[in-house]
């Protein structure tokens, strides 16, 4: 069992190099969380440019917002139920979690021991994204590896000098770049195959794509299409700031969701309802300051 008992981790990704590193955490409190940026992240790899993160309530606190400003970080999060918004983050924990269903205990209970290891074997490992390895890309040479002592690979090539090690460094980046390129061109088309353009305006009214199942609800017999909701603001290309206008009770009357989980609603008992497009001045206010 571990000496040490962590509650949860976090995973954080360079979305260039895809460098991974996940930190063991005793609690998700935002404090915590802020500590391990400030003192985990950034002295080993510098201030980053943007931190991109989920929804959860510890990287939303106020907290996270201050410690961003103070570094001129520019914070940004994920649409609420679009998982895709951070598909890079999504897939790693996916692997490492893979990793760690195979050498963890009976009990499950040792996870925190093998993550280290999971990492630097994910970090060693060529990407499919970018041909090469995150060590690579992160620190411009490979990592040694226990069985290099064995069976000398690439890393044991020696270079003549600083020039021709410098201009190995810039043929591989370069090969970096166009292999990056060339994944994100496929990885668009195979999406964009099923994509379609779902555009609404001010005061349209709406159903949302709820996924969620209440206690004891089966998902196959769950009506997932909720509403009406009406569209207060459109804030981005595919982004939209929503209210509720229905009778059934529900915990969030205003939400900012995906345009692939909104629909149009069309009320057959109203119809004149329906073109009904104004727009409360205060839903205006508030969707601008989101």
């Amino acid at each position: 069992m571990s000496e040490q008992i962590m509650v949860a981790q976090q995973v954080r990704i360079d979305h260039f190099t895809k460098w991974l590193e996940v930190f063991r955490l005793r609690n998700q409190k935002a404090e915590t969380v802020a500590n391990k940026v400030l003192d985990g992240w950034i002295p080993r790899h510098g201030d980053p440019k943007q931190l991109h993160h989920d929804q959860g309530k510890n990287l939303s606190a106020k907290m996270i917002e201050e410690v961003c400003n103070f570094l001129e970080v520019w914070n940004t999060r994920t649409t609420p139920f679009h998982p895709q918004s951070d598909g890079a983050s999504g897939r790693s924990i996916r692997t490492v979690n893979n990793m760690l269903a195979k050498v963890v205990a009976d009990d499950q209970r040792n996870w925190d021991l093998h993550v280290s290891s999971s990492c630097f074997a994910y970090n060693t490992a060529v990407h499919s994204s970018t041909g090469l390895t995150p060590s690579y890309l992160g620190f411009w040479r490979e990592l040694r590896l226990p069985n290099d002592g064995v069976e000398p690979g690439e890393n044991e090539r020696r270079v003549e000098s600083h020039t021709e090690y410098a201009q190995q460094l810039k043929n591989r980046l370069s090969k970096a770049f166009q292999t990056i390129h060339s994944a994100h061109k496929t990885q668009k088309h195979f999406y964009d195959r099923w994509a379609r353009a779902n555009v609404y305006k001010a005061g349209d009214r709406v159903l949302w794509l709820d996924r969620k199942t209440g206690r004891g609800r089966c998902m196959k017999l769950n009506r997932p299409w909720r509403g009406p909701w009406r569209i207060i603001r459109r804030l981005g290309e595919v982004v939209y700031w929503i209210k509720y206008e229905g009778n059934e009770k529900v915990s969030v009357k205003r939400r900012v969701v995906h345009h692939n989980q909104l629909k149009r609603f069309h009320d057959v008992r109203e119809p004149d309802t329906a073109d009904n497009n104004s727009v409360d001045p205060e839903e205006e206010r508030l969707a601008r300051n989101w």
